[in-house]
């Protein structure tokens, strides 16, 4: 993993509630559809939808589209293998 992607990855987690997200509602290796992270977070579905695709985009959610709903589901061996490309780094210090 290179230092870019760490950067996007802190960068996707610098968000309070993209925290708020990942802790309540994607640690539990079950997909979510917007409407509910909406629901649950108490932000508006527009707003919602943009956090979640910066979580996409950083590699720390998977998306699938069902019907007219978007899906998302934390990535657990993208998250491992980011614990452990930073454990790595602070390993060689």
């Amino acid at each position: 993993m290179d230092n870019q992607q760490l950067i996007d990855f802190f960068k996707a987690l610098a968000s309070e509630k993209r925290q708020q997200m990942l802790l309540e509602i994607f640690l539990d290796g079950k997909s979510h559809p917007v409407s509910e992270v909406a629901a649950r977070t108490s932000l508006a579905m527009s707003t919602a939808s943009a956090h979640l695709h910066i979580l996409r985009r950083a590699g720390i959610l998977t998306s699938e589209k069902v019907g007219k709903d978007v899906f998302f589901q934390g990535d657990r061996k993208f998250m491992v293998k980011t614990f452990r490309a930073l454990a790595d780094k602070f390993d060689c210090c």
